[in-house]
């Protein structure tokens, strides 16, 4: 591997040196090449050593390490082509030299091509795109997550996005950087280290509010005798509620699903894949006089076609009916939206006897952590009940006033020390708790007398587990 500048002749004859660098050197195939570079020696020297890199790995047989995928995301375009033409670099190389917003439009095609919908698309694409332009991302080298997560820290902080949507901010542009590296565009993702915030139900801005087991029938035995809504018979409403309600199927699976998706002899519902949040196919069983109900409602159907009519804004169609029904559709708690049926769900799971797996399994997380912490509500009736159903912790009466006896002689220390109006009563016992010798006028050193106590003390002043008598010197000062 030899950096020089090779000679040529010009129009006068005069031999003459290139105002570029060229590196001679071998691949591991044994093939000799030539490759020109900069002006500049050292940033010349830079590139030759990178390739000398390269060569290493690539005869051990190893992967390009992190350092090494940093320089080569810093060559140019022209020299990336040629080293993948020379066979040192994957073509996916040459993409990381393109700009960044092009990744980005990669990125989305890529999407599409998954199978994600249009509103998914719609909320992470525009995440990225909005980061990469207000930060001056050019290429892939130029991403500074420092830059990144100070940026998106301003939007929270100043109010402009929420936690939640900051959280979405951080997942689209981490799953852009995941892409980049697994299509081998960049070695090492480089927004992986970009942290969500911590966000609860007091940050939600509209917090689901559960309903009671009587008002969810309420709900649907109102609706049930409702008239028409917007072309939606009441029956076919009270259908959609009972069905979200006792399987926590979301809205737009609810809309898009088919006859055909009815298992009505073993009570199931499957959800496609295509319709499905998770892009996951799921077999959700259903109580079998709600699929003997739907059952009925799809008579005369055919297989492929839908079998609600649900809104494109089912919030509004719910809240039309909580009202019929005289039931608060928002409260302090929060909102009985539509998405709400799915906490009702997921709350009613908690009180029977399903466990935490089942209710993860039946709602279709992918943590439990979502299962518990989100969807699942106390419920106030059954805290009580919890609380009631606790061991009793308390003693008898019999236990109880034996334990409160710690005085002399059996007697409770507040009969010793304590008489109806609460003054101090006469006692032989001293603070050591000894017996105190009688003064001579019958009063120890704890009467009741209103005169001070100071002036009832003998020759026993101390109050200790050793009383003695002062000597005389002491009684001389002490007077």
């Amino acid at each position: 591997m030899r950096l020089f500048k090779p000679k040529y002749i010009d129009r006068e004859g005069q031999k003459k040196r290139t105002q570029k660098w060229y590196l001679n050197f071998n691949t591991p195939d044994g093939i000799r090449h030539k490759l020109p570079l900069f002006t500049d020696k050292r940033a010349s020297e830079g590139v030759k050593n990178t390739i000398a890199e390269c060569i290493s790995y690539k005869v051990a047989g190893l992967v390009f390490g992190v350092e090494l995928q940093r320089k080569l995301d810093m060559l140019p375009a022209r020299i990336l082509k040629k080293l993948s033409a020379f066979g040192l670099l994957e073509t996916q190389r040459i993409e990381g030299s393109k700009a960044l917003i092009e990744h980005v439009q990669d990125w989305q095609n890529s999407l599409v091509a998954a199978g994600c919908t249009k509103k998914h698309l719609q909320a992470v694409v525009p995440r990225v795109e909005r980061v990469v332009r207000e930060c001056s991302f050019r290429m892939i080298s130029d991403i500074d997550i420092v830059k990144a997560e100070r940026f998106l820290l301003q939007l929270r902080d100043t109010g402009t996005i929420g936690k939640s949507t900051f959280n979405g901010y951080v997942r689209s542009v981490r799953q852009f950087g995941k892409w980049l590296v697994d299509v081998g565009r960049t070695g090492r993702n480089p927004f992986g280290m970009l942290k969500k915030t911590t966000f609860t139900r007091a940050d939600q801005k509209r917090p689901a509010r559960t309903l009671s087991i009587n008002e969810v029938r309420t709900l649907i035995s109102t609706t049930a005798n409702a008239p028409a809504w917007h072309g939606i018979s009441g029956h076919e409403r009270s259908l959609i509620y009972l069905l979200c309600n006792e399987s926590g199927m979301r809205a737009n699976e609810t809309r898009l699903l088919l006859v055909s998706d009815f298992n009505f002899n073993r009570a199931t519902v499957t959800i496609r894949p295509a319709i499905a949040k998770n892009r996951k196919e799921a077999i959700l069983p259903i109580k079998r006089m709600t699929a003997e109900l739907i059952k009925q409602h799809c008579k005369g159907k055919l297989p492929n076609v839908r079998v609600f009519n649900v809104p494109a804004k089912p919030h509004l169609m719910i809240k039309h009916d909580l009202e019929a029904a005289k039931i608060p559709y928002k409260t302090d708690e929060g909102t009985a939206h539509f998405h709400a049926q799915r906490h009702n769900f997921a709350t009613a799971l908690s009180i029977s006897t399903a466990n935490v797996k089942t209710a993860q399994d039946l709602l279709r997380h992918s943590d439990p952590r979502l299962t518990l912490g989100v969807y699942t509500h106390g419920v106030a009736e059954n805290q009580r009940t919890a609380i009631e159903n606790l061991p009793n912790l308390t003693l008898s009466s019999a236990e109880t006033q034996k334990a409160i006896k710690t005085g002399t002689d059996d007697q409770s220390v507040f009969d010793i020390c304590l008489d109806e109006q609460c003054e101090l009563k006469q006692t032989n016992l001293d603070c050591s708790g000894l017996n105190t010798p009688k003064t001579e006028n019958g009063k120890t050193a704890l009467s009741s007398s209103k005169t001070s106590i100071m002036s009832e003390i003998s020759d026993y002043p101390r109050c200790d587990s050793n009383a003695q008598p002062l000597a005389p010197e002491a009684n001389a000062l002490s007077n």
